[in-house]
């Protein structure tokens, strides 16, 4: 099984990274075209700061996965990519969320659903993966997140205990 994150165009939080990298190229711009001295520094350090915020978080949503195949877990989750061998004594955590941003005005604001899975090794809680839906979508963003849990717990179960090379 694979599961991996999708950039859309038409989500806000990518419209939001996006236009903060716009406005970062901007202001690094207009700082080395117009700006001198003690006001250079401070715009092109600031620009540089979220032009690397942004490109981060479209990094991540190009590159975040799940992969379970019967010997491995395999998943990149904030840039970081991780190995985990499938064994009896993993579990499997998950949580839902959701959320309600308001703005000031009546009736303005988004809700959204923050799922979020765990896998516990001994001491040692790797969060696999995570992702945002929004609010409308939480009946499916339930569904998924038991349909992955559940994939992984078989998985596990079905793990020799004791035996590394399965």
């Amino acid at each position: 099984m694979r599961v991996s994150s999708k950039f859309r165009l038409r989500n806000r939080f990518n419209i939001g990274m996006l236009l903060i990298l716009a406005l970062s190229i901007f202001v690094i711009t207009i700082s080395i075209l117009m700006a001198d001295g003690i006001t250079l520094a401070i715009l092109i350090s600031l620009g540089i700061f979220f032009l690397i915020l942004s490109l981060a978080a479209i990094a991540k949503q190009f590159t975040d996965f799940l992969f379970v195949t019967d010997k491995d877990i395999v998943f990149r989750n904030s840039l970081l990519e991780k190995t985990l061998h499938i064994e009896a004594g993993l579990k499997v955590k998950t949580s839902i969320e959701r959320k309600y941003r308001n703005v000031t005005r009546s009736g303005l604001g988004s809700s959204s659903s923050e799922v979020e899975l765990f896998i516990k090794k001994g001491k040692t809680k790797y969060r696999v993966f995570d992702f945002i839906m929004e609010g409308k979508n939480y009946k499916e963003a339930n569904y998924l997140k038991k349909t992955i849990a559940h994939f992984i717990k078989g998985k596990i179960e079905n793990a020799v205990p004791g035996d590394k090379d399965l």
